[in-house]
């Protein structure tokens, strides 16, 4: 039996891989906004340049009809939206039909239409995305959860599988006080930013704007829009990381959990309070006794014994049920999964998203006599072990996608300037693919690391075995 400690560090581990997943699509989904707003800064200039006149357009001009050639532009643009509108919803989508059959549309209602196009692609694909993304964290953080209970106690025993539909029906429970699912969340969003929009362009025209400023204007409204979206998508993340781990200790018979804090500058007074206490899964509440506590909250839950004399007896109760096995410390996770996860039931993973980041320069791993000494140390999280890169190769495809150079921040920064040096603003959180020297052979894995010019490179760790 493992103590709090290992509770602790195995817990967290896993909640900051589950939540680095969110970050990633958090900075897609901002790349995808970026580009909504540079589409929007070419339709309003479009629309200006077509319809002004010296930069300037009257309410009453603006209300004018469009003519029969304008018209047959404009359902030509409509109809081009509906055929690639795989990810826009049925709503939008009847609307846009209806208006593809309009023989009398306004200039400004058109424009209209374009700028609310952007915002229901946006919707659509965010809602699509940020679903795929809340089941595998849901997924992964209900196995891996079950991964580090039995190897911290040193016996496994079989569980079933998780379908989808049991997936889709945790993610349609709501968490918070409101009723409201992540869903809800999405389409209240949308529908602010679309009336948002349609009120201050309306306005603008009305006080004469000139096109520029109301291009900044509107691309404010988009900004403040992909806030919201990035700040849904990492409570929710945390939300689900949360509901994963209090289904996963409930079929595991838990009956208490303790809160684990992110003790640094960042931590807030409540979340500090609540670091290490003490509760009934009976009392587990997302958002109340359970995190996430807030927006952006780093909190974690880790399953909490009173003595080893409870785990004796629930170990007693497990082998008189029925099968049970030794989960060695050296078990990795994929072998677990094959072990102890119904075979039938087993969910493919989702295919790879692309991510935004920068790309770097592949890292040549040195051969030499003293190579060994000078290669990094990279952790496998599933069971401990450190690794080394093989001499003479190369980490490639290297891509710093958090931190100094991107548009994402570094929640962790401050916390390696601290513990290595430099100033947190120029840290950086980085990925590449390289070969590592294990005892099976040569095997090619994913690694993340963290660097800061002119300190180094630290904390290497396997993200993915690629066999």
């Amino acid at each position: 039996m493992k103590n709090d400690a290992y509770w602790n560090n195995r817990m967290r581990i896993l909640e900051e891989a589950l939540l680095d997943t969110g970050y990633e699509y958090a900075q897609n989904l901002e790349k995808q906004y970026e580009l909504a707003i540079a589409e929007i800064d070419r339709k309003i200039a479009a629309w200006y340049q077509r319809f002004a006149k010296n930069n300037e357009i009257t309410l009453a001009e603006a209300k004018r009809l469009l003519n029969s050639t304008e018209l047959k532009e404009f359902r030509w643009t409509v109809e081009e939206y509906i055929k690639n509108g795989e990810s826009l919803s049925d709503e939008w989508k009847k609307q846009l039909e209806n208006a593809s059959s309009r023989v009398h549309i306004s200039r400004l209602d058109s424009l209209k239409v374009q700028l609310r196009q952007e915002a229901e692609a946006l919707h659509g694909s965010q809602l699509k995305a940020t679903e795929s993304l809340l089941s595998d964290i849901y997924r992964e953080g209900y196995f891996h959860t079950a991964f580090e209970f039995q190897k911290g106690l040193g016996v496994g025993w079989s569980l079933h599988g998780l379908t989808g539909t049991e997936i889709q029906k945790v993610l349609s429970r709501p968490w918070t006080a409101d009723g409201q699912t992540f869903r809800d969340r999405v389409w209240v969003n949308k529908q602010a930013l679309v009336n948002s929009v349609n009120t201050n362009l309306t306005q603008m025209i009305m006080r004469g704007e000139a096109p520029d400023r109301a291009i900044k204007a509107i691309a404010k409204q988009f900004n403040v829009a992909k806030n919201k979206a990035g700040r849904l998508v990492m409570t929710e993340s945390a939300a689900f990381s949360s509901a994963a781990q209090k289904d996963c200790f409930t079929s595991l018979d838990v009956q208490q959990y303790r809160i684990i804090g992110t003790l640094d500058s960042e931590t807030c007074e409540l979340c500090g309070e609540l670091d290490g206490k003490v509760y009934k899964m009976s009392d587990y509440q997302v958002g109340t006794t359970a995190p996430p506590f807030h927006p952006w909250c780093r909190c974690c839950t880790a399953p909490y014994f009173a003595d080893m004399d409870d785990w004796d007896t629930y170990r007693t109760a497990r082998d008189d049920s029925g099968k049970v096995y030794n989960v060695p410390s050296g078990m990795t996770y994929k072998e677990w999964y094959q072990k102890s996860v119904t075979p039938s039931l087993k969910t493919n993973e989702n295919a790879k998203r692309a991510f935004t980041s920068i790309p770097g320069r592949d890292i040549i791993i040195g051969r030499s006599v003293g190579a060994k000494a000078l290669n990094y140390d990279v952790m496998d999280l599933d069971t401990g072990e450190i690794f080394h890169f093989v001499e003479g190769t190369k980490i490639q495809n290297v891509q710093v996608f958090a931190g100094k150079g991107t548009r994402v921040t570094f929640r962790k920064a401050e916390k390696f300037a601290s513990r290595y040096g430099g100033k947190a603003a120029d840290w950086q959180h980085a990925k590449g693919f390289g070969v590592l020297d294990t005892l099976d052979g040569n095997r090619e894995a994913e690694v993340h690391w963290v660097q800061c010019a002119d300190i180094g490179k630290f904390e290497f760790f396997v993200k993915e075995w690629l066999e």
